[in-house]
């Protein structure tokens, strides 16, 4: 491939605070700069928000629901998505030096901040993210560039918000947020602006051969009780193969797979994939250095260039029907007609014989799929101790499994019949065991102790002296028309333990099981109340009690 030379040269009220902490943990968060749903053809940017990327119509949802947005622009949003989210067309564009004081990526960024604002007008938004981290890496073109985003934004004259996360400088109004695992020694840069956590992080990011991150809830609500009083690795890979050379000229032609761009960093656009350095060994001269050397290089498939994913695409394309496919190919296209999948679960596209690559249904991408099975060595624990600060490797489960083995395809994407799925497999795998599973709920659970909150979260700031009668319950509800069949674990008193494996603890009111088989037996829902109207009186002075229940839908 040819190469390129890298370029480089007044404190809120508790209240308000107790709002931002705890709206924030389900904060939604939207990219809105995936390269799908913008293009360049080099004289003009046409832009898509239609279909799957019909912002105003997501908007709409969001507000039906009674629920808040804070939109996140861009155009770099990191988001662990693709080249951080910017369209790589971007990168080719001469001059374009990503997230600086460059004029062509500052040109493009305004266009599209523009043309979303005015979409937008009454929504809440966000500029660049996470820069301040960076910022010194682009040396003197770095905070003019931080400066200019946030005076373009101000400009954009929204009437709302305008925040920066991580942005140590960010100039007033604009309001620098904290994102993080624990925000609680975090300050605003000014007594103006209010506290606001923008992402607390529940979890962590699940790389593809890896195991399985969980963050514990109680860290989660650890990190968030003191405010209340994005992935990826670096890997090498070396390949050496042998090759014989003629005398006179010699090609060379090299095949090369990635998994994706860099999303983040400083000049991360920069940052090669795939094949980066060539060099000969075992010459009488020594070693070869062909990586400066001119490559010639194409982009893509022909197949992607020519859409065969889409039931539109051209009729002249040669599909080879055959009842037994070829399994355990490389670099192959499988295409296949299927049924929409009966009721009304959830669906997965069940990959786990395939090796990996992308699946499209009906032309729409679900996405890239890679089973890669996480090492058995890895540090899984069967229960997790959430004592002490938390890091991404504590608590993992799933090792000697894949990653990831079902897909999500929304039931919207199929119709009544005539379905199409395609997949590309890049190592090779058996497409005759790729099947369609449902997500079907069998069980539910119910976990919750009398110091559960139980007011309405803009009462919190009130007098304590208010009465209030209100405790803490238990609901469960079984979905698509099932209904509670059986209660197989029921205690209130101190139980502990996860769900289908809760255990009796040293208070358990002998009632339990029949108070529960009494409120929720056949019904589709249920709530049961942590009173003395259902259990009686206090059987364990002093000790806070909990209900725990498991239930069976049918």
């Amino acid at each position: 491939m040819a190469k390129r030379r890298n370029p480089n040269p007044n404190r809120p009220s508790p209240r308000l605070l107790l709002l931002l902490f705890f709206f924030l943990s389900f904060l939604l968060l939207l990219s809105l700069s995936d390269s799908s749903n913008v293009t360049y053809d080099h004289r003009s940017l046409i832009y898509y928000f239609e279909d799957r990327f019909d912002l105003v119509r997501f908007a709409g949802i969001v507000r039906d629901a009674g629920l808040f947005m804070i939109l996140r622009i861009g155009p770099f949003v990191a988001a662990e998505w693709n080249f951080g989210g910017v369209p790589v067309w971007l990168h080719y564009v001469p001059g374009t030096v990503f997230r600086t004081n460059n004029e062509p990526f500052k040109s493009h960024m305004k266009s599209f901040t523009t043309y979303v604002v005015d979409m937008m007008k009454r929504e809440r938004f966000f500029i660049e993210n996470e820069y301040g981290d960076s910022e010194s890496a682009y040396g003197s073109g770095g905070q003019p560039y931080a400066m200019w985003a946030a005076s373009m934004a101000l400009s954009q004259n929204t009437g709302v918000p305008w925040i920066m996360c991580q942005q140590y400088d960010a100039p007033d109004p604009v309001i620098n947020t904290c994102n993080s695992f624990y925000c609680d020694q975090f300050t605003p840069n000014s007594p103006n602006k209010p506290k606001i956590w923008t992402e607390n992080w529940p979890g962590w990011f699940q790389t593809f051969g890896d195991s399985n991150p969980h963050r514990p809830p109680e860290d989660v609500a650890f990190a968030v009780a003191p405010g209340a009083s994005g992935n990826g690795s670096d890997s090498t890979f070396k390949l050496e193969t042998p090759i014989s050379l003629r005398a006179g000229k010699n090609e060379l032609a090299f095949l090369s797979m990635t998994v994706g761009l860099q999303n983040a960093g400083p000049f991360y656009e920069w940052v090669g994939a795939g094949l980066t350095s060539v060099k000969i060994n075992g010459l009488k001269n020594g070693t070869m250095d062909l990586s400066s050397n001119k490559w010639i290089y194409k982009i893509g498939l022909e197949g992607e260039y020519h859409r065969i994913f889409n039931p539109d695409s051209r009729d002249d394309i040669k599909w080879m029907p055959s009842p037994k496919p070829p399994k355990d190919q490389p670099l192959i296209w499988y295409k296949v007609n299927v049924e929409t999948p009966k009721g009304n679960d959830p669906i997965g596209l069940d990959m786990q014989y395939m090796g990996k690559g992308q699946a499209w249904l009906n032309g729409k991408a679900i996405g890239r799929y890679w089973p890669r099975k996480s090492s058995l060595h890895d540090q899984c624990t069967a229960s997790c101790n959430y004592r002490g600060k938390f890091s991404p490797d504590k608590c993992r489960t799933g090792c000697g499994r894949p990653t990831q083995r079902w897909y999500h395809v929304p039931r919207s994407w199929f119709q009544p019949s005539g379905n199409t799925l395609v997949i590309f497999e890049e190592k090779g795998g058996d497409p005759t065991k790729i099947t369609f599973a449902r997500r079907r709920v069998t069980g539910v659970c119910g976990y919750i102790s009398e110091d559960y909150p139980s007011k309405a979260l803009e009462s919190w700031d009130k007098s304590k002296t208010e009465s209030d009668s209100a405790v803490a319950k238990v609901s469960l509800n079984c979905t698509d028309g099932t209904v509670i069949s059986s209660i197989t674990f029921a205690s209130f008193g101190n139980p502990y333990g996860a769900c289908r494996s809760y255990q009796q603890g040293s208070c358990h009111y002998p009632d339990s099981l029949s108070v529960v088989e009494k409120a929720c037996l056949h019904a589709s829902s249920c709530t049961v109340s942590l009173s003395e109207d259902h259990f009686g009186r206090d059987l364990c002075p002093g000790i806070t009690k909990t209900l725990a229940i498991k239930a069976n839908c049918s």
